[in-house]
């Protein structure tokens, strides 16, 4: 039976747990903001948050989200749990979901490494892939980029598709598979280490599912061919689900179009390390690399070793990211402001 990763739990947060009466478990799939079903080694259950913790939670983040460690009560004869705890996470990954609301959506807990998947057919998008590395680097986890259907084109264009991501990005692990060939699906086996938790990233139809199924070796997750009009996926996959591997875990997730930056300023500058790199020897520390004198970056630009083109992506990221921190600095702040207004409404009626 799998252990799900609760043996990478610190034993402190085992005992002081066990001591109170819980039970350790991981959220494997959420359906509603408070309902979710949970893992052990033992139980595969439904399960929801206490009173307690819908009261005391303060933002919809607060909430399980699926790779969540949470701590539970058993009820009915381990038939359902209550969720009381979630365990601090290792790692969030998170997103500021489209459209002109600032609103943050965490997608998954607790990952080790995210797979991104894409496909190699004429909507081959390297700008949107390095969104992708972007945040999965700003949540410290560690992005591998796999692009599949390589039997469906020929060796010269998907070698075209790893140097367009290369020239966006030196150092991330690249790797081009067909889910029809077992060698390769090994390969990608072989990148999960005993008890690591991945993630699955990427738009609708790349093959998320698909790839899934092949590591599982079982068609366990539906799949569907992508529309032959436009090239466009279909939403197969709904919501986002924990499975267990031969020597680690998955989690499956939606296929999403446009993927929002929020403060992800420290992804921005691991994927464009190069001119971080450059702007440190600029000659002003607030040098916006435009022409101003003494821009090392603009000397670099000159002397050829990174282009315009790289330098211009890194300003708009840049700026998005930026426009996107104040807009949720402000949203921040009024939830602040309302917390403090309802507790000081709280305080006045006790006083009554």
């Amino acid at each position: 039976m799998p252990h799900w990763g609760l043996d990478t739990i610190h034993p402190l947060d085992i005992e002081q747990y066990t001591k109170q009466g819980l039970v350790l478990a991981r959220v494997s799939a959420v359906y509603q903001k408070s309902l979710c079903r949970i893992v052990t080694a033992s139980l595969d259950i439904p399960a929801e948050v206490s009173g307690r913790f819908e009261f005391t939670s303060q933002s919809p983040n607060d909430y399980p989200v699926v790779g969540d460690f949470v701590a539970v009560s058993l009820h009915d004869n381990n038939k359902k749990a209550v969720i009381h705890v979630v365990l601090d996470r290792i790692t969030l990954l998170e997103r500021r979901k489209a459209g002109k609301r600032v609103e943050i959506q965490a997608m998954a807990a607790n990952i080790d490494k995210a797979f991104i998947v894409a496909s190699l057919d004429r909507h081959f998008n390297a700008k949107r892939i390095e969104r992708f590395i972007i945040v999965t680097r700003a949540s410290h986890i560690e992005p591998i980029v796999l692009l599949s259907k390589k039997d469906l084109c020929p060796e010269s264009y998907w070698q075209t598709c790893v140097d367009a991501i290369r020239n966006l990005n030196k150092t991330v692990h690249i790797k081009t598979y067909s889910a029809n060939d077992a060698a390769d699906i090994e390969t990608i086996a072989q990148l999960i280490k005993p008890e690591e938790t991945i993630c699955l990233l990427g738009s609708s139809g790349a093959g998320k599912s698909t790839l899934v199924n092949a590591l599982l070796n079982q068609e366990l997750l539906e799949t569907q061919q992508v529309r032959r009009t436009d090239l466009k996926g279909r939403h197969t996959t709904t919501a986002r689900h924990l499975l267990a591997l031969k020597q680690g875990y998955v989690i499956d997730t939606p296929g999403m179009r446009e993927l929002g930056l929020w403060e992800d300023e420290e992804g921005i500058e691991d994927t464009f390390s190069d001119i971080k790199h450059f702007a440190y020897h600029c000659k002003y520390r607030n040098c916006g690399h435009q022409n101003e004198p003494g821009c090392a970056v603009q000397k670099a630009i000159t002397e050829h070793v990174i282009t315009q083109e790289r330098l211009n992506r890194f300003l708009k990221l840049k700026t998005e990211n930026n426009a996107s921190k104040i807009k949720t600095n402000l949203v921040k702040k009024a939830i602040q402001q309302k917390l403090e207004r309802n507790a000081g409404t709280s305080f006045r009626k006790n006083r009554r």
